[in-house]
């Protein structure tokens, strides 16, 4: 599992709980938790450069899987996948 927790503004105090928890969870059922503010490590959103979002697509039509939670606190940009539905 891969936790993106870059903010550009507010920043919540729950995401080090938040990651702690993800960890656990990792622990617990035998997946890897990282946890990341780089870009370069993930594709979300409009953090993402074009290549990114390409490699992104990419996995996850190649049977990766893919879980977004998104900080209501922000403005996100909206990205159509190639399955033509949209994530925001």
């Amino acid at each position: 599992m891969l936790v993106f927790s870059k903010t550009a503004g507010y920043r919540h105090s729950a995401i080090p709980a938040g990651i702690a928890a993800a960890q656990r969870l990792g622990a617990a059922h035998g997946f890897t938790v990282t946890a990341t503010e780089d870009a370069g490590a993930f594709t979300a959103a409009d953090a993402l450069k074009a290549a990114q979002q390409t490699a992104f697509e990419s996995y996850v039509a190649n049977g990766g899987g893919s879980g977004v939670v998104l900080d209501l606190h922000e403005p996100h940009a909206c990205w159509a996948r190639s399955s033509s539905s949209s994530a925001c």
